[in-house]
């Protein structure tokens, strides 16, 4: 056996030791990486990103742990607009245009924006698309 399939099998065991103490009520946070957000089958009440996924997919598949099973959950984000490092623009904007619920009083500005750079892009993809 080589020395990755070693590391990748104690991964593994570490990794389904973490999920069972918290499946079985052992702990109750669970702190993980982009790793848990797929691959996974558990009810999570609480899903908060200390960092914004990089695309919309992943952001969904992490928030996705939440609600399941006809009940509802809450995602929360942390966004540090000072820091476009921390975030891709895309994916907020898509989060903020799908959002169903109220906003944040910070977040109207923005998801004005959005939808009204959503529109003008949707209008000239459909330009492009009859010129062709």
């Amino acid at each position: 056996m080589s020395k990755i399939d070693k590391k990748d099998r104690n991964y593994v065991e570490i990794r389904n030791r973490a999920l069972g103490k918290f499946i079985n009520g052992d702990v109750h946070v669970l702190v993980a990486t982009q790793l848990i957000s797929r691959g996974i089958d558990i009810d999570i009440d609480f899903v908060i990103n200390y960092d914004l996924p990089l695309t919309y997919f992943d952001y969904i598949h992490r928030c996705g742990r939440t609600g399941r099973n006809q009940k509802s959950g809450t995602a929360i984000s942390f966004v540090d607009f000072g820091n476009s490092a921390d975030y891709s623009p895309r994916v907020l904007q898509k989060i903020v245009l799908n959002c169903k619920d109220s906003l944040p009083e910070f977040l109207t500005d923005f998801a004005e924006n959005a939808k009204r750079l959503y529109e003008i892009e949707m209008e000239e993809h459909n330009e492009q698309a009859n010129m062709h």
